[in-house]
């Protein structure tokens, strides 16, 4: 009981700061996987990490984390194992969809999530695409993407 407190201090005091950096309530937040447009040249394909959004923004954040395994396996560190953190700025998304499997029993026997493409003006005035999925609150994370953009 008092090892669940702890976390829960701890997960509040990682918003409170996010918070606090940010000069703005985080809104809605989840894990996630993102499966392209997360990283320079999309170098690491399908990163796990956390998805957020406040008024102003979408944010991703990839925390690294090394394990024995991928010691072995890679050899090196890559690029997955650095932090990747980026923000897409409300006002430069032209447009989200949500692509789902069509029937209802298709999406109840799929292992499939449904995925956001989310198409936005870089700042260098190129059109990019970033596709991902969270893990929970995926209609909640559409719905505050288009409240925040209109």
């Amino acid at each position: 009981m008092a090892e669940r407190q702890k976390q829960d201090q701890d997960v509040k005091a990682f918003w409170d700061k996010t918070e606090e950096e940010l000069g703005e309530e985080v809104i809605v937040y989840a894990m996630g996987r993102c499966l392209s447009g997360c990283a320079e040249a999309d170098s690491i394909a399908q990163i796990w990490g956390l998805f957020f959004l406040t008024e102003r923004a979408l944010y991703f954040r990839h925390f690294p984390r090394q394990n024995w395994f991928s010691s072995l396996t890679s050899g090196s560190k890559g690029a997955a194992d650095k932090e990747i953190y980026f923000s897409v700025p409300m006002d430069r998304i032209k447009g989200v969809e949500l692509h789902r499997e069509s029937s209802f029993l298709k999406r109840l026997l799929s292992a499939t999530p449904p995925v956001f493409a989310l198409e936005y003006v870089e700042a260098d005035a190129s059109l990019q695409t970033l596709r991902f999925f969270v893990e929970s609150k995926t209609d909640a994370f559409f719905k505050v993407i288009e409240s925040c953009r209109e």
